[in-house]
């Protein structure tokens, strides 16, 4: 006797990604990855990628916190010169900005893993994310806007989403600004 299988039956056969599992809004796809903190756990290739970005961000939000440390420690409070204030406060920019990336980069994995299956996403995997990463940048400008206006205080990503969103724009608006006073003829 042949068994055959019908399009249900195999569905039912597919392990589904445990992100969520736990939750009203289980995740809806098919696993692809194995949890490397969880080894009984299966994830999708979406959810995978915001483990394997908040991994990032921590490894850059604990240096930010040293840096941050070593830039009010007595080392550097007591250099006479303030040479090592000035090394510290070129690492804690560098380092900021390097966590404010990341913190961007996960809130665009975030977006592409909590879409559901109802979402509309281009085909290619390069727009996804490129329209993921419009989508986290208007969420920053409206974190932003809301800390200025509402005073309200947002969390360390947060904060760091927006960070990464004015050093966008502020580049584009210099961009803008040279090739404005190279159209006009403008030098110096």
């Amino acid at each position: 006797m042949t068994q055959t299988t019908t399009p249900a039956s195999e569905a039912a056969e597919v392990t589904r990604c445990q992100a969520g599992h736990k939750s009203e809004r289980p995740c809806w796809r098919p696993a692809a990855e194995i949890n490397p903190m969880e080894t009984d756990r299966m994830l999708c290739s979406e959810h995978m990628e915001v483990f394997r970005r908040d991994e990032d961000l921590d490894g850059k939000l604990h240096a930010l916190e040293a840096v941050r440390a070593f830039l009010h420690s007595d080392t550097v409070e007591r250099d006479p010169h303030d040479y090592l204030k000035g090394l510290a406060l070129d690492l804690l920019e560098t380092v900021t900005e390097a966590a404010a990336t990341a913190a961007h980069r996960l809130r665009v994995a975030e977006v592409l893993a909590d879409s559901g299956p109802e979402a509309v996403w281009p085909e290619s995997s390069v727009m996804r994310e490129y329209g993921a990463h419009l989508h986290a940048r208007s969420d920053a400008i409206s974190d932003a806007f809301a800390v200025v206006v509402d005073e309200r205080q947002p969390s360390e990503t947060e904060r760091l989403a927006i960070v990464a969103v004015l050093k966008e724009a502020g580049r584009k608006i210099n961009d803008e600004y040279d090739k404005f006073r190279a159209e006009q003829g403008l030098r110096g």
